[in-house]
């Protein structure tokens, strides 16, 4: 279980995560019995010592232990997660054609049990903004921001996370017996 440095943050994570697995949603509104519980459930995830890594370091335990002595599937793909069109949406970046539209990008990825299919947790996730686009006159033709692109060094492309979310998900449930990648063809341009 993660450890937020509070007994109490604890317990409420604890109590989050218990009622978003039994009743399979992630609304505040709809997780809460009350309008106190709702609040409660809004006081933590804004609380300082509530960050995604620590979140995510409770399901990647999680998924480690799942995994043990068995065949994995470690399915990825990119998410874009869309707040709508407010262009000063707190520290959203643009995400689409960069028409106003602002979000995130979440690139998971989940490990399942290659013979049962069943889920066993999340390996990796990263989360990341998409900086604002260089002005048209700038890059304005499409060979020119391709060349530029292609000059960059590979960690340093988006495409990079297709490679480096795997090799943390493979270190991360290395007690598996067996590894076998899925994920759609923008990761073959590895």
């Amino acid at each position: 279980m993660a450890y937020f440095g509070d007994l109490r943050i604890n317990r409420r994570f604890a109590q989050l995560k218990a009622v978003m697995v039994s009743r399979c949603c992630v609304i505040l509104r709809q997780l809460a019995t009350n309008r106190n519980e709702e609040f409660g459930y809004g006081r933590f995830l804004k609380h300082s010592k509530v960050t995604a890594q620590k979140i995510f370091a409770d399901a990647y335990a999680h998924a480690s232990a799942s995994c043990s002595n068995r065949h994995i599937l470690l399915v990825q793909d990119t998410s874009t997660l869309g707040f709508g069109l407010h262009p000063k949406a707190g520290s959203l970046g643009p995400i689409g054609d960069n028409r106003g539209s602002r979000g995130f990008y979440a690139h998971p990825v989940m490990c399942l049990d290659s013979e049962q299919g069943t889920c066993l947790g999340l390996s990796s996730a990263e989360l990341y903004n998409r900086a604002e686009h260089p002005p048209e006159d700038l890059l304005s033709e499409l060979k020119e921001r391709k060349r530029v692109r292609r000059l960059k060094p590979f960690a340093n492309k988006e495409s990079f996370r297709w490679w480096s979310n795997i090799e943390a998900s493979v270190k991360r449930t290395q007690n598996a017996k067996k590894h076998t990648v899925i994920a759609d063809s923008e990761s073959g341009h590895l």
